[in-house]
């Protein structure tokens, strides 16, 4: 069913989604992305900036939320979602999400080993930031 999906993500929260491969990764809404989308730093530097914890919009703000969004994509039989919090993504590099995608039959294992991933990182961690994930893999097959 190709088209007509959309994705609003607010805050540090991002939605990765992949066919097989990460293809599509929303912007969040700290200073750095916004650094980063007016060319003054690049995007490797998003993770590990001083100022990542600075919000130019989430939900709860005085003037509301303004959720980006995303353009207008599909999603297929064997797709994958992943929405996580910044405390989730940032110790984890897309070719380790792709990685761990590849070897799990279902989203309960992907994210059991993206987890793992994250907690080897932990005891690195500059801040080690509460986290929060949702992953969903799309039947490659309806069942009837």
């Amino acid at each position: 069913m190709p088209g007509g999906d959309h994705s609003l993500p607010t805050g540090r929260c991002t939605l990765f989604t992949a066919h097989g491969k990460v293809f599509f990764q929303s912007k969040d809404h700290s200073l750095p992305q916004a650094l980063c989308d007016a060319g003054i730093i690049g995007p490797e530097e998003i993770r590990s900036h001083p100022n990542r914890n600075v919000l130019l919009g989430c939900l709860g703000s005085p003037d509301g939320p303004m959720p980006s969004v995303s353009p207008e994509w599909g999603i297929e039989p064997g797709d994958a979602l992943l929405l996580c919090t910044d405390g989730f993504w940032v110790p984890l590099r897309e070719a380790e999400m792709e990685g761990t995608l590849a070897h799990a039959a279902i989203a309960a294992d992907w994210l059991a080993r993206l987890v793992e991933l994250r907690s080897q990182r932990e005891p690195t961690l500059l801040d080690n930031d509460n986290y929060t994930a949702i992953g969903v893999r799309v039947a490659a097959e309806a069942k009837l």
